[in-house]
Parts: C-alpha cells; sequence; structure tokens
C-alpha cells in the first residue's frame, strides 16, 4: 500500500476505503435548542448576544479551551466581566440561564453514521472545556467514541494543524485513513491543508453521502 497525495493507494491503484473518522461535537451531533439566555437577556433589558458575544471573546474562550482555566474558572471570569459593565444581579441571572440552557444530541446521525461503517473507528475531535468529560457522560455518549480529543486536555485548537496531527497520533491513525466532518468551514479547511479528506457539515443526507464514497 502506497500514501499518494493524501490518499491511501492499493497496489493495483484503488483508493483504500477510511477508517478513521473524525468528528465534531457542538453543531455536529450536539444542538443548543433552548432559548434560555436569549429569554434572560430580553427579561433584563439587554441586547441579544451579550453574554456570548464576551464569554466567546478570544480573552475568556481561548484560556477555557486550551485548558489554561477550567469550565468553572471560565464562568467565573465571564461573570466578573458581567459585573463590571452591568451589575451582580444581571451578571448572576444570566450565568444561571447560561447552566441552565439545554442541548440536543443527534443520535441518529450517529446511529446512522454507523451503520453505514461500522467498522471504522469514531474520533470525537473538540475544542472544549473541563466539563466536556461531564456532558458526554450525562448524554450517555462516552462509549460511543473509541477516542476523545479534547482541546483543553491537549492544549491546542482547531483550526491549528498541530491539532489534528496531534489528534491523529492519539488515534493511532494516519491522514491518508481518516475523514473529518465538522461545522467551522476554517476547520475544514484546515484539514484539508494536511491531505484529510473532509466535509463542511450542514444537513445530515450530504454527510452520509460523503461517509458512504470514503468510508464504505
Amino acid at each position: 500500500m502506497l500514501a499518494v497525495f493524501g490518499y491511501a493507494m492499493l497496489k493495483d491503484g484503488r483508493r483504500q476505503c477510511k477508517d478513521t473518522i473524525l468528528i465534531d461535537f457542538d453543531g455536529v451531533l450536539r444542538h443548543w435548542v433552548g432559548s434560555e439566555v436569549n429569554d434572560a437577556e430580553r427579561t433584563l433589558g439587554l441586547a441579544s448576544g451579550t453574554l456570548f458575544s464576551l464569554a466567546f471573546s478570544h480573552e475568556l474562550l481561548f484560556p477555557a479551551i486550551t485548558g489554561e482555566v477550567t469550565h468553572e474558572q471560565w464562568h467565573e471570569r465571564v461573570k466578573s466581566k458581567l459585573v463590571q459593565r452591568h451589575t451582580d444581579e444581571v451578571a448572576s441571572k444570566l450565568i444561571k440561564a447560561w447552566n441552565e440552557a439545554s442541548w440536543e444530541i443527534d443520535f441518529e446521525l450517529l446511529h446512522s453514521l454507523k451503520q453505514l461503517a461500522p467498522t471504522c473507528q469514531y474520533v470525537l475531535v473538540t475544542n472544549a472545556t473541563s466539563r466536556l468529560d461531564a456532558d458526554l457522560q450525562r448524554a450517555s455518549l462516552r462509549s460511543a467514541f473509541n477516542v476523545v480529543v479534547n482541546s483543553s486536555q491537549i492544549g491546542v485548537t482547531k483550526p491549528d494543524r498541530l491539532f489534528f496531527y496531534q489528534a491523529l497520533s492519539i488515534a493511532d491513525s494516519q491522514v491518508c485513513r481518516s475523514v473529518f466532518i465538522d461545522d467551522s468551514l476554517d476547520n475544514v479547511n484546515a484539514a484539508r491543508s494536511i491531505g484529510i479528506e473532509s466535509i463542511h457539515y450542514q444537513n445530515v443526507a450530504d454527510t452520509l453521502e460523503f461517509i458512504r464514497k470514503q468510508c464504505t
């Protein structure tokens, strides 16, 4: 078998099926479906996006998803900034709404993928905080993946190319044997730049067709 232009090629020139599926979490498998934060902002007379524009700023988010601070410390830092800009009451109510925000797992997508490519190893690759393991346990998802690669544990985030190289190393796989699914085009382009066949997740049907072509 030869590695040619990022593909695993058999001696007869046919392309070998991929055996490692790298899959993102938020936006692909987990979807935030509640309106708790928006409702709280509206009730408090704040503009929609007040909380998340602050919480997901590079200054506050990056330390949390690279493991410099825990998930709880991240929330405390966000609350502190909110207190400076508003009041302690406003900050407390927004953080409470954030902690109560509801989400759902697309078990149907995961089931369909595993039916389509049952022999592949499934690797969760996500920019996440220290709370990821607890969320996976809550959703009974931990056993759904052969490997979990959490940016806050390895200290590097997508779309850094090093994230993908580390993920493949942890999964004991290779570029030519892997595919990647993510809802961020920046992340997808980064993976493609090192030769990983990737799809920008937009819907289930296209994603399943992509896996069918690459892994079956």
